[in-house]
Order: structure tokens, then C-alpha cells, then sequence
């Protein structure tokens, strides 16, 4: 368990609000300017949504286009990296990871890394209001976790008849059981993820469409990190990655923490 997230009862207490300051994206895009045009990062235009760590935004490749994430979040990079060679059907699938080392201007900053995944859907407005019921009974209902088994998707469906239709019933157990799927193929690999935010679940295009992990960080501070150390390719400003076939042009960093 990390250090310093312990309140008085040895419960996981992280006050979001005091995590590390980090540099505005704006200065990040500036900054890593030549690295993100050659990623196809050209204008904020391409921004298809923010969040508390950083922003998704899309950008053309010749078979089609893809997502380019920036992110302090380490955990989800740490993650993202460890998908890259073994890629999951239910959760995201990462095409590189880096990290993005001149971001840390100041010694307490937080690092930015850059992801390169694949593009995913929105859910409709109906699954909206399914995956945010689904959200706010998983925060009010300790005994509920992320539906890995027969036996706790059979709470979740007992739990959630109270909270919407018999119709979309439904569907909320067919979306909870690609989940947790998704957290089974994570745990396959070493990695927990409990992290069940309506935000988190989004659909993969095609004719069988079906709902993956969209963010495979953890949630929960466990100290996981220590156990599944990974390198990962760090670029400085103003370098740009080569061709598969030539030298990498990057650094490398074990990212533990």
C-alpha cells in the first residue's frame, strides 16, 4: 500500500485536490510541439474531451484514425505500457507509450506521458444514464466490486433493479459483465483495475460492438507499481521518434512511481 494515503482506519484516502501541480497542456503542446505534429497533434481543435489529468484528442493515420492521450496520470501510463505488446479484447489497445520528461519543469511537478491508442466511441444517451447509475451504486455499495464473477454480477443485478428499468436491467448487466471481463484480462496481466467510473467504459466500433475499459489505471492506490515495473520510452523537446527500422531516438525510464 503507498505511503502516506492511510487515514486512521487503514482505509485508502487520496485528497485529489493535493496531488502534484503539473504544467498547463497548453504548455506541454508548446513544449513537445515537434513531437506531438509528428504524432499528428497539430491544433486543440482535434481535443475530443479533458479530465482531471489531462485530454484525448484525435488524430489521422493512413489506416484510419486513432487517439493521442496526454496524461500525468503515471498509473495509467504504467498500465497503457504494460498493454502494448499484450493487447486485450474488452480493454483499450495501446499502440506506444511515452513518457515526456522536460514537462517536469520544477522538482515537485508531475510528468506528462503521451499515449497512442485506439479510437473509441461514446456510449449513446441511453447507456449514459445506465453507466451513470451504474457509478453512483458502485460508490454507495461497498460490498459490490467490479463484476469478475457470476456470483457478484448476480449482486449487481439484485442491487441495480432498484435503480432503473426492468429494460435497461438489461443491458446494465450485459455492460457489466464486458467490464468485468476486461478487469479479468487486466488481472491476467498483473494489473488490478477497480476503477468501475462512468467515464471509463466506452464501445468499440464495429458490427459486434461491445463496451472495453477505456482507462486501464487501477483507481485505487495499491502499490501495484512496485511490482510491475516497466520501461518506458522517455523523449526530450524537440525530438521526434525514427522509423521502427532505425535506432529508437529516446531514452529509456523504468516507471515505478
Amino acid at each position: 500500500m503507498d505511503e502516506g494515503l492511510l487515514d486512521d482506519d487503514g482505509d485508502v484516502d487520496v485528497d485529489y485536490a493535493e496531488l502534484p501541480p503539473s504544467l498547463e497542456i497548453e504548455e506541454v503542446i508548446v513544449l513537445y510541439r515537434h513531437l506531438l505534429a509528428h504524432l499528428g497533434l497539430r491544433t486543440l481543435e482535434q481535443c475530443l474531451g479533458e479530465g482531471a489529468h489531462g485530454a484525448v484528442f484525435e488524430v489521422a493515420r493512413p489506416a484510419g484514425p486513432i487517439a493521442l492521450k496526454l496524461t500525468t496520470d503515471a498509473d495509467e501510463a504504467i498500465a497503457s505500457a504494460h498493454l502494448v505488446k499484450n493487447p486485450c479484447d474488452h480493454v483499450v489497445r495501446i499502440r506506444r507509450v511515452a513518457g515526456l520528461p522536460d514537462t517536469v519543469t520544477q522538482p515537485d511537478f508531475a510528468q506528462w506521458f503521451v499515449v497512442e491508442r485506439e479510437l473509441l466511441e461514446l456510449p449513446s444517451e441511453r447507456d449514459k444514464k445506465i453507466l451513470n447509475a451504474i457509478w453512483n451504486v458502485y460508490e454507495d455499495h461497498d460490498f459490490l466490486t467490479v463484476p469478475t464473477s457470476r456470483r457478484m454480477l448476480d449482486r449487481w443485478r439484485d442491487v441495480l433493479r432498484g435503480f432503473v428499468s426492468p429494460t435497461d436491467l438489461k443491458r446494465a448487466v450485459w455492460i457489466l459483465r464486458d467490464a468485468g471481463r476486461g478487469a479479468r484480462e487486466l488481472g491476467a496481466l498483473g494489473l488490478e483495475w477497480s476503477d468501475l467510473h462512468d467515464e471509463n467504459l466506452m464501445r468499440r466500433p464495429g458490427a459486434r460492438t461491445h463496451y472495453v475499459i477505456a482507462d486501464p489505471g487501477p483507481g485505487v492506490m495499491t502499490g501495484w507499481r512496485e511490482d510491475r515495473p516497466i520501461r518506458i520510452p522517455a523523449f526530450r523537446a524537440g525530438q521526434v521518434p525514427r522509423l521502427r527500422s532505425e535506432a529508437p531516438a529516446s531514452v529509456a525510464q523504468q516507471v515505478t512511481g
